[in-house]
């Protein structure tokens, strides 16, 4: 269990926040007993830390995607018919979601004839910015978010128009550090109210490995597929530390795979940065990090996203 997840609950994850910054809440009988499982009490800890703020409010059935639709805030939406179709759940990054972005990705999705779940993990707990620039959220994020993922997995099943067995997530900056985490066999296990697993996951421009907290959001064991999204110019998703780790990884014998875009930056899939911005981050090297807009690049990441993800869950 040990190598499962190391839990590093450090005041960069979790910390001091006002009361009405979020509705706080404490596990109940079966999410306490599912945390209890685990012998380690930094792992029992981490767990029980996704269950100290209220569950998000997830809507009940999918809509169909129009050109009016909304790419701001919580939604799901469906291609056209019946189905059941597979779905993809898009994590966001630490900031509020981004509506251009979104829209890119969930027309996308919906274009490959999938079910896409906007799923908002900021706006319900009064973080309308996001914590990109709160040290101290009140909460464990990680945690938090992991356990938002399974919450929304666990709606999924709900509709009938969505093929639950196969279901991939797909994360964008802080989102592609949580589905690194949900590619871990551990993650399941303690937020997973069925048992059930996502079926792949895609990590774009991800930071595996955070230096001040010595976090590695990527480790094994690995047990459904992966892919990770790196620009070899991205301090933040830095390939120096998640190309060691993949390879390590992928030697184990995981389903594990990557591709490095040359001179390309973090966030290069958000319009707002068409100028580049270079913003402070201590997490990386030189203490910043550039953020870039490519369209080209995003367009290769979309096709290899979806070159990945269409043969686990058309199958």
């Amino acid at each position: 269990m040990k190598h499962i997840l190391i839990l590093c609950l450090t005041a960069w994850a979790i910390g001091a926040a006002p009361a009405s910054a979020f509705e706080a809440a404490t596990a109940d009988a079966a999410q306490a007993a599912r945390c209890n499982e685990f012998p380690e009490a930094g792992f029992q800890n981490f767990c029980l830390s996704g269950y100290e703020v209220a569950a998000l409010r997830l809507p009940s059935t999918a809509s169909a995607f129009g050109t009016f639709s909304g790419t701001g805030s919580m939604a799901i939406y469906k291609p056209d018919g019946a189905g059941p179709f597979p779905a993809i759940v898009l994590l966001h990054t630490c900031g509020a979601i981004s509506p251009d972005q979104t829209r890119y990705w969930v027309k996308s999705t919906i274009a490959k004839g999938y079910v896409a779940f906007i799923l908002d993990s900021w706006s319900q707990r009064n973080l309308p910015n996001g914590t990109c620039d709160i040290v101290k959220p009140g909460f464990n994020t990680t945690s938090v978010r992991l356990r938002d993922a399974y919450d929304a997995l666990a709606r999924l099943e709900e509709i009938p128009s969505v093929d639950v067995d196969h279901v991939a997530a797909v994360g964008f900056s802080h989102g592609a550090r949580m589905a690194y985490m949900l590619a871990n066999a551990g993650t399941a296990k303690m937020f997973s109210t069925s048992g059930r697993h996502f079926t792949a996951a895609v990590a774009v421009y991800g930071e595996c490995y955070n230096r001040p907290t010595k976090f590695a959001y990527l480790r094994p064991p690995v047990d459904i597929p992966l892919l990770a999204l790196l620009g070899d110019n991205d301090a933040d998703g830095d390939v120096t530390q998640c190309q060691p780790r993949l390879e390590a990884i992928k030697a184990a014998g995981a389903p594990v795979e990557w591709h490095i875009f040359p001179g390309v930056g973090h966030a290069w899939d958000q319009p707002n940065f068409s100028s580049a911005v270079m913003r402070p981050y201590p997490g990386s090297p030189t203490g910043t990090v550039l953020y870039k807009y490519d369209p080209r690049v995003t367009d290769e990441s979309r096709d290899r996203a979806f070159a990945f993800l269409s043969p686990l869950l058309k199958k």
